[in-house]
């Protein structure tokens, strides 16, 4: 009889080890099939980037086409610039002084006899 309570005890034993390394094979499933899916996502997101940094390189190469100078006809050499550059350079900037402060500035002062507001408009370049 001892013989058969051994057995016993060690098939209980096995019965434990054997759920226990189902168990873990399940985990070890479940964890696999996370990686792949991480995986998946981090290939997903390298693509995104490497497609987002050829955006940025080929936008930027089509702004430095546009800024560097190229032969439009046969022999002149003319420099494209943007609108907004134009823009810039060719804008004046109004500032507004009021009139206490605008007396120390009256060798640059500009007659503003039509203007609806009180006070000195000088430009600057």
């Amino acid at each position: 009889m001892i013989f058969f309570r051994h057995t016993l005890d060690l098939s209980r034993e096995l019965a434990r080890d054997t759920r226990w390394q189902e168990e873990v094979m399940r985990n070890v499933k479940a964890l696999e099939e996370e990686v792949d899916k991480l995986d998946e996502k981090y290939n997903a997101a390298m693509k995104r980037v490497a497609n987002q940094e050829s955006n940025i390189a080929e936008h930027a190469m089509k702004r430095r086409r546009t800024m560097s100078t190229a032969p439009s006809d046969s022999d002149s050499v003319k420099k494209r610039t943007s609108v907004s550059e134009r823009v810039k350079r060719n804008r004046r900037h109004a500032v507004f002084v009021p009139p206490l402060a605008a007396d120390a500035l009256l060798p640059r002062e500009v007659p503003t006899s039509s203007s609806p507001v009180s006070g000195h408009v000088y430009f600057e370049r």
